[in-house]
């Protein structure tokens, strides 16, 4: 009963994954631009900084629904599909240390791209084994 609602919470996290990627390009060119405020002038940015309102929106909301996913999947470690999950954290960070070994080129893009790819794989493949039984 507890997993079935954990598992439907996926659909949110599924959900997530389309976001990001029909929003890919619009969330790195916020992220790259962040960093970059950061590398130049030491410190964050706020609100103001922005170039338009939709850059911040973005970024906030896709680190909200990062921070969702992460945690959810994550979760999955003391259930059936903890393979799945450690797969996912294992691949998440040596993407991440890929895409800062790059710092924000073709390469990088690439490897962040694959990273919402591959979770939103993950995320469809645990769903349809659970609930449909499919895989």
């Amino acid at each position: 009963m507890i997993l079935d609602f954990y598992i439907s919470f996926g659909l949110i996290v599924l959900l997530s994954s389309f976001f990001q990627i029909i929003n890919f390009r619009k969330i790195y060119f916020a992220k790259e631009w962040y960093n970059k405020f950061i590398q130049i002038t030491k410190r964050k940015p706020t609100v103001v900084d922005f170039r338009t309102k939709s850059d911040y929106d973005f970024l906030t909301r896709n680190n909200v629904l990062m921070i969702f996913d992460f945690v959810w999947l994550s979760g999955l470690i003391f259930s059936q599909f903890w393979s799945y999950s450690v797969i996912f954290i294992i691949f998440n960070f040596i993407t991440n240390f890929i895409s800062l070994k790059f710092n924000y080129n073709f390469f990088s893009k690439i490897f962040m791209f694959l990273r919402v790819l591959i979770k939103s794989t993950i995320v469809i493949v645990i769903i349809s084994k659970y609930f449909f039984n499919l895989l």
